[in-house]
């Protein structure tokens, strides 16, 4: 027995809501979800990931500084009157390589004239934090950093 025509328009018109409404779910979940994702916050990492040894103690100035990779991320480790320290090399303003100023002795970033102090802090321009620390350890003479 053939269907009806309002069966029939009413059977094609649920089935091109559904399609709509399937292909609108899909869409709208492939713009939320890496936006959510991209929002939520980053839960602490826990231990130390990784542990590198970057070189002898007796080979640095003080005051002086070097950039070295530590599980392929670049980091900033300086020699100060009191010790080491390290931090991410990374400007947190727009991702540029930052340097150490060993007259001023303070971290610059050569792309927007910003400055950090010795503690990785902003002491002026743009970057909206301070720079990530990094965990530096003298064990015998040698030199590690952790991330």
């Amino acid at each position: 027995m053939p269907l009806s025509p309002e069966e029939s328009t009413a059977t094609r018109r649920g089935f091109l809501d559904w399609i709509i409404y399937s292909c609108s779910t899909i869409l709208g979940g492939t713009i939320i979800l890496p936006a959510v994702a991209y929002l939520w916050p980053v839960t602490k990492s826990g231990p130390v990931k990784v542990r590198e040894e970057i070189g002898e103690a007796a080979n640095w100035n003080i005051w002086g500084a070097k950039k070295v990779s530590v599980g392929n991320k670049p980091v900033l480790v300086i020699r100060t009157d009191k010790g080491f320290v390290a931090f991410s090399a990374v400007c947190t303003h727009l991702g540029c390589l930052v340097e150490f100023n060993p007259v001023k002795q303070n971290i610059i970033c050569p792309c927007h004239a910003a400055s950090f102090d010795i503690e990785g802090k902003v002491e002026g321009g743009p970057p909206p934090r301070p720079l990530a620390a990094y965990k530096v350890s003298e064990v015998q003479g040698k030199v590690f950093v952790s991330t």
